[in-house]
């Protein structure tokens, strides 16, 4: 069942990649690892990020300091806090939106 589950995130990760820019996906990625850790600050490094997004560090850098600017995001050494959980959300790509309806739909199917 596991591997069921993996299979549309992962497949969604991959080709939608290429044509977003680094601040979408940085900006979806950090909203997954809150949906995750559950926490506004995530322990998270801009080189790590880099090799989670297959990006260079300097993209991610760049990424970052936009979404800092903004607001949505405060970053210091090798934690990210999340200023603006909303902001962010309009930020991301659509594959998160879809992302979380996927997980929902799950939920609701185990519930039954």
């Amino acid at each position: 069942m596991a591997k069921e589950r993996s299979t549309p995130l992962s497949a969604r990760k991959g080709p939608a990649d290429g044509d977003r820019n680094a601040i979408n996906n940085l900006a979806r990625w950090i909203l997954m690892s809150q949906d995750r850790m559950e926490s506004d600050n995530l322990p998270l490094t801009q080189e790590f990020m880099a090799q989670i997004l297959g990006s260079r560090r300097a993209s991610v850098t760049v990424a970052a300091g936009i979404l800092q600017k903004a607001g949505l995001i405060s970053c210091t050494r090798g934690s990210v806090k999340i200023a603006d959980r909303r902001g962010l959300e309009d930020v991301a790509c659509d594959c998160y939106k879809d992302v979380q309806r996927q997980l929902k739909d799950w939920e609701t199917e185990e519930g039954r």
